[in-house]
């Protein structure tokens, strides 16, 4: 099984497929490596000042050539250094309230908890709004889950 993964937008695997549908495989290795994140990060070395590890998502070039094989079915998925992992994008969240079901997007929900403190207990909007975050950071890479 690959070690890594390249976690890619679904736009940019979209480019990455029309270059090589265009025979373009370098191109779109190149792409891959300058818009992909790969996961668990190397050791990039020791900040001076926090003095804590440093970790670096750029992707190598072996992992996106190996990534980009895959997709073209030049290399097996179990013999390739990476694949790509089309980051998920969660767009609404549909909600139950004693009003009924409204569907609403992150932002929306977090403008929402804040206009509902008055009706919920703070636990509660408190665990809801934690809940928003960890969406919106998944959403971005930075969860530590990813």
């Amino acid at each position: 099984m690959p070690k890594y993964k390249i976690r890619i937008s679904g736009d940019n695997l979209r480019q990455v497929k029309v270059y090589l549908a265009n025979s373009r495989k370098i191109q779109a290795i190149k792409y891959a490596r300058s818009h992909g994140k790969q996961y668990p990060p190397t050791e990039s070395g020791i900040d001076p000042v926090t003095e804590e590890i440093q970790w670096d998502h750029r992707v190598g070039l072996k992992c996106a050539k190996d990534a980009v094989e895959v997709l073209m079915g030049i290399k097996r998925v179990h013999e390739a250094a990476a694949l790509f992992a089309p980051i998920l994008k969660i767009l609404s969240f549909k909600i139950e309230t004693e009003d009924g079901v409204c569907e609403v997007d992150v932002d929306t929900l977090r403008l929402r908890l804040l206009d509902g403190m008055s009706e919920m207990s703070l636990d509660e909007v408190a665990h809801m709004a934690d809940l928003a975050a960890y969406v919106a950071n998944w959403q971005n890479g930075d969860s530590e889950d990813s």
